[in-house]
């Protein structure tokens, strides 16, 4: 009980009473009542029930929408197809920064042919020109006759595209093309030491199940070290590949702080040194000449995708 100078109380009193039980219900004034909730809330350890309701006060985020369109003179060809997915024999998905940059200068001559963006992408201003770094451009060898066979598409993401949109970016993707073989570029500073003779940007690789000793010997290329993984869209490829049993081979140019954006960009150059090498449908690199822009931050920024 509380002592009755420091809480002026009625005190609570049970008494038996002619064989019945009478209770008096405790009565305080409000000065004790506050006295008594500053006391036991400085003495009295946290409720292990208690809860953050700090996330009901957060804003809604709408889930990742993903868009695809052909161009019109590819759906004028497609005709009632355009909707169905188009089987082709080899797709190149080239992320954001150097592994964009490579595949661009080695499709050069392609036609634009469709595009694929997701709603939760960075806009950047842009301008009404041949310009395939603000939007997902979609490349054809073949120029608008997408669907011949043989044919390779390249489909050059621009901009990052979360982590949380991969999957709707993927399945809007396969519902429009039907690829026998995916290969994904991809640059990653590194995570782990690496010996003094390995030091600038080193290629590695990750490849479904399916892939076969013949097709990883094509370009040999050791695999991607372990603890370092990849996520977003080379993730969801390589599940893809599990999944459903293609062809998926993710190539990544891994990095350390000292490399320069175009030594990335060069170490993914045995991929295409031959007809028969891994990129054996992009344009031969006879040299790789960097532009102005690259070339001036080259020396200086280090490349993060």
């Amino acid at each position: 009980m509380w002592p009755t100078q420091q809480n002026h109380y009625y005190g609570a009193l049970a008494t038996l009473c002619r064989g019945r039980r009478v209770q008096v219900r405790l009565r305080r004034s409000p000065r004790s009542l506050a006295h008594h909730s500053r006391r036991s809330s400085s003495t009295r350890p946290p409720s292990s029930r208690s809860c953050d309701i700090s996330s009901f006060d957060a804003p809604d985020v709408a889930p990742s929408k993903a868009f695809f369109r052909w161009s019109r003179p590819v759906r004028q060809v497609l005709g009632p197809k355009a909707h169905e997915p188009v089987k082709i024999k080899t797709l190149i998905v080239a992320l954001p920064g150097a592994a964009q940059q490579f595949v661009q200068q080695l499709t050069a001559s392609w036609s634009p042919v469709g595009s694929l963006v997701t709603s939760d992408q960075a806009i950047h201003p842009c301008k009404l020109q041949n310009d395939t770094n603000s939007t997902g451009v979609i490349l054809s060898k073949t120029g608008v006759k997408v669907s011949e066979e043989n044919n390779t598409l390249s489909l050059l993401v621009g901009q990052e595209v979360p982590v949380a949109g991969a999957w709707i970016w993927l399945k809007t993707l396969m519902q429009h093309v039907d690829a026998e073989d995916i290969i994904c570029l991809d640059s990653q500073l590194s995570t782990i030491y690496a010996a003094d003779e390995e030091i600038g940007a080193k290629l590695r690789m990750l490849a479904s199940s399916v892939v076969t000793d013949e097709m990883k010997m094509t370009t040999p290329v050791r695999a991607l070290e372990v603890p370092q993984f990849v996520t977003g869209i080379p993730a969801a490829l390589l599940t893809h590949g599990e999944l459903h049993k293609r062809h998926v081979r993710v190539f990544v140019s891994v990095r350390d702080v000292s490399t320069t954006p175009i030594d990335v960009v060069r170490s993914f150059l045995p991929l295409a040194a031959t007809s028969s090498s891994v990129l054996g449908a992009l344009e031969r690199p006879m040299f790789f000449k960097p532009s102005g822009e690259s070339q001036s931050a080259g020396s200086l920024n280090v490349l993060y995708t």
